[in-house]
């Protein structure tokens, strides 16, 4: 059975809350029509300020942030360190298309990373993953 299964994951999942950050408008498109396929509410934010501000504005609770490691003003790990502060036993997927050693201090050693380019069935698994830890 795919990962990638609508029915197979969104039974797995059931209402699961991604909260989506990346700074390019594309990349948010695809990321959400995947994530919403695989049975997830997604909420969308372009940069870290207006995750925090969406993440204030949600209601429930959020399950996942997923988040570029590189974005302008702010990096990933400073948003994800400013969201767990506020919301927490939130977890945490990092993403970026530069090499996870080249990354420097903007991620801690022990944090999940999926190195872009990625499937879709390859992040519905890592997210999956990050939600059993």
């Amino acid at each position: 059975m795919s990962v990638y299964s609508k029915n197979a994951v969104a039974a797995e999942v059931g209402r699961r809350t991604v909260l989506l950050v990346d700074d390019e408008p594309a990349v948010r498109r695809v990321l959400r029509r995947v994530l919403e396929r695989s049975g997830y509410e997604v909420l969308i934010a372009s940069d870290a300020d207006d995750a925090v501000a969406v993440a204030d504005r949600h209601e429930g609770p959020i399950d996942v942030l997923v988040t570029d490691v590189v974005m302008p003003a702010t990096n990933g790990h400073a948003l994800a360190r400013m969201l767990c502060d506020r919301h927490p036993g939130l977890r945490v997927l990092f993403v970026s298309g530069y090499p996870g050693g080249s990354l420097g201090e903007s991620i801690p050693p022990s944090a999940e990373f999926l190195h872009k380019p990625f499937s879709p069935g390859a992040l519905a698994e890592k997210i999956a993953s990050v939600l059993e830890k």
